[in-house]
């Protein structure tokens, strides 16, 4: 596993996440309504709920469970200011989210650990790691904000709800890039996602991960017509997160246009021979001792 020392969230970002925020950075209403969020204290909020609810997992007490979050930050070189509390909840779905922007929290699914192999959980949780990074985080608690967990006193109408529930899916996009870049193992990141797509427990040692590539392909290469475009937005526009076919195709896209090999490359660790420091090997001069 390399280390992907001094990544960067542009690094690896999906350009369809950027333009999508921007676009929402500049719309009045988008602002109002993140003014609202932090008004009222919606991480404080989430905080009490989950630390509340949750199991929470540290070294000490559930190791082995902690190491896949320890493993993860290590891979991705994160500031160990951005890591956050891990906590597990009891729920089958295999899943995980992420919340406060400030003090960052993960709560993990009990199905993502017994379901999952490690390099699957890894994928996982670097994806979670990935919105940290990008700072997702706190729009992700505004598109929360949409089941009515505050009062947002009328903001949110369609104009606004339709570009946030957009900007989400594509955050997703991104964030499994960063899931990627810590598993380093697209094979696993593709069983990760047939699982969660809804393969029975009972045919796991079956799994057709060619078989779920190729239908990525045929989805993205077969749907193209305007009629399948817009029926593809229509049946989409109100969700979070795109559908895991789509999800799987555009990973796939990501690492035959060859940019993950380039991330890598940029970023892994190489000992620089005038101080003997670990640099990233695309990064010239040494940050250590200026040598080139």
């Amino acid at each position: 596993m390399e280390k992907l020392i001094g990544l960067q969230s542009t690094d690896y970002e999906h350009p369809d996440d950027k333009k999508a925020l921007d676009k929402l950075k500049n719309n009045i209403a988008f602002r109002k309504i993140m003014a609202e969020v932090i008004r009222q204290g919606v991480e404080r909020i989430y905080r009490i709920q989950y630390t509340g609810s949750c199991l929470k997992v540290d070294k000490e007490d559930y190791p082995e469970i902690h190491k896949v979050l320890g493993n993860a930050v290590d891979t991705l070189d994160m500031d160990k200011e951005l890591v956050p509390d891990l906590y597990l909840q009891y729920d089958y779905m295999i899943n995980a989210f992420t919340t406060g922007e400030k003090k960052p929290l993960m709560v993990l699914n009990s199905g993502t650990l017994d379901l999952l192999e490690p390099s699957e959980q890894t994928f996982i949780v670097g994806h979670e790691l990935g919105h940290i990074l990008s700072h997702h985080v706190l729009y992700h608690m505004i598109v929360n904000s949409l089941t009515g967990i505050i009062d947002l006193g009328g903001l949110l109408n369609a104009a606004i709800e339709l570009p946030l529930f957009y900007w989400s899916r594509m955050s997703e996009l991104t964030a499994d890039r960063a899931g990627l870049l810590a598993c380093q193992d697209v094979t696993a990141c593709i069983r990760a996602m047939i699982k969660m797509a809804g393969l029975p427990e009972s045919h796991y040692k079956n799994i057709n991960t060619q078989a779920f590539i190729d239908q990525a392909h045929d989805f993205n290469t077969k749907n193209t017509g305007f009629l399948d475009e817009s029926f593809k937005f229509l049946a989409i526009a109100n969700s979070t997160h795109p559908w895991l076919v789509l999800r799987a195709a555009e990973l796939l896209k990501w690492v035959e246009s060859g940019e993950y090999q380039k991330v890598i490359d940029l970023r892994k660790g190489i000992e620089c021979p005038s101080c003997g420091e670990s640099r990233a090997a695309g990064v010239s001069p040494c940050p250590y001792c200026g040598a080139k």
